[in-house]
């Protein structure tokens, strides 16, 4: 009970203290309520339409692309523009399996290294912030979205100064683990990396099922927390009620992400007369 209110507790400090200082608490809530809403997306639709929305986040790209190749070569945006959507979209659309395979790959290193600095790191960044000082501030201070311009340092340079001492600190101390967590990973890569070009579907279902869930819960605990604390605090004192209400969203996501994306049964050939 009390680690998972310690972990929310962190979670919004962590925000509060590394925000610029125009994101206010409305900006804040809108954020969470739009992670809350693309989460409900995702977990309905977000195998389905997958396909659609990498061909068409990737010919986007390739527009940019192809935008910024004719302002630094000098070639016709009439030509680099369309190319670069074209080209792009095409290998979003037919290397699909081969995306979803790299997807599921990062996923499970993500999920893996999350795991092993949960377990193996948090007492040695503990460790470092009580001889180092509590972390700095991201941002540089006084930072504001509305006024930082193309030139402005976004990243405070002592924030960058604490994470690289701890950083030196981490890689002395567990140079081998280290090591085998490299290797690990890149087992667990190729693993996902296989499973997304042979079990597509699977992979997808699975994977946009955890992803909405996540995105959900990350969304609704600073809205509940803001708006009912009471609530909030109902669900710190009984974590084991908030993991059984996600485990049965995150299945019937599952489930209904899998009959939504069946393959379309071809219809008998009537019989010959």
């Amino acid at each position: 009970m009390d680690g998972v209110g310690q972990f929310f507790e962190h979670a919004r400090t962590l925000v509060e203290h590394h925000a610029p200082q125009d994101m206010t608490v409305p900006v804040l809530t809108s954020i969470a309520a739009c992670l809350v809403s693309v989460g409900l997306g995702v977990s309905v639709l977000g195998a389905r339409l997958a396909r659609g929305s990498l061909t068409l986040g990737l010919c986007l790209a390739g527009i940019a692309s192809g935008f910024a190749v004719s302002v630094s070569t000098g070639m016709p945006q009439a030509v680099a523009v369309p190319l670069g959507g074209l080209v792009f979209g095409v290998l979003g659309f037919v290397l699909h399996r081969l995306w979803v395979g790299l997807a599921a790959g990062t996923a499970l290193i993500l999920v893996l290294s999350g795991t092993y600095g949960v377990h193996s790191l948090s007492p040695q960044v503990e460790a470092y912030r009580q001889s180092a000082g509590p972390m700095p501030a991201a941002f540089s201070e006084g930072l504001t979205f509305a006024d930082a311009g193309p030139d402005a340092e976004y990243i405070a340079p002592e924030f960058k100064q604490w994470v690289g001492g701890l950083w030196d600190n981490v890689r002395g101390n567990e140079r081998r683990s280290l090591r085998k967590l490299a290797l690990i990973n890149g087992c667990l890569g190729l693993f996902g990396l296989i499973l997304g070009l042979l079990a597509v579907r699977l992979t997808l279902v699975t994977m946009t099922s955890l992803v909405g869930t996540g995105m959900i819960l990350a969304g609704a605990v600073p809205l509940i927390q803001t708006w009912q604390p009471d609530l909030y605090q109902t669900g710190i004192e009984h974590p084991e009620a908030v993991g059984i209400s996600c485990g049965v969203f995150l299945l019937a996501s599952f489930v209904l992400q899998f009959l939504l994306t069946r393959p379309d049964k071809k219809a008998a050939p009537a019989p010959k007369t």
